[in-house]
């Protein structure tokens, strides 16, 4: 499943194993950043819980006081970075993927790093990063339970 419609930034979500009895789904999860998939390997990531990472993660995100540094990417200190918001979508960092975001105006500067190489970055727009986690929380709800956060429990 693709969510978003852009060509240049968009998520993957494929369904590859279930436990119907425990309510556990499996599978692919990328972020595909110019025709690229990120982190572009596991079969085994936990749809109950790195969407709702990713879900949980924007909220807080919204709130985060963001100084609108705007630094061009060679000017950042990833290291010692405070301005940013340090993230990531749980067991997407054990294939290897760090993000950190900033938004700065309607922007959100998506900053990634796969297995530890120079961190890149993506300018989207806020709203479709929204919309994007819109949907996420959507597909959650519908069909992803999870027996860590009653959030997505029936109950």
């Amino acid at each position: 499943m693709i969510i978003g419609n852009r060509t240049d930034f968009f998520v993957q979500l494929d369904v590859v194993m279930k436990d119907e009895e425990e309510h556990w789904v499996w599978g692919i999860f990328n972020f595909w950043i110019d025709d690229i998939p990120y982190p572009g390997r596991g079969r085994d990531i936990t749809f109950n819980v790195a969407p709702y990472h990713l879900v949980c993660d924007y909220e807080d995100m919204l709130n985060y006081e963001f100084d609108g540094s705007n630094l061009p990417l060679e000017q950042i200190d990833f290291q010692n970075e405070n301005h940013l918001f340090d993230r990531t979508a749980g067991e997407l960092e054990d294939y290897g993927l760090q993000t950190k975001f900033e938004i700065v105006g309607d922007t959100l500067r998506f900053f990634y790093s796969q297995n530890g190489g120079a961190w890149q970055l993506k300018e989207i727009p806020l709203a479709y990063y929204e919309s994007i986690i819109k949907k996420l929380d959507e597909l959650c709800k519908e069909n992803f339970k999870s027996l860590l956060d009653d959030r997505f429990n029936d109950n």
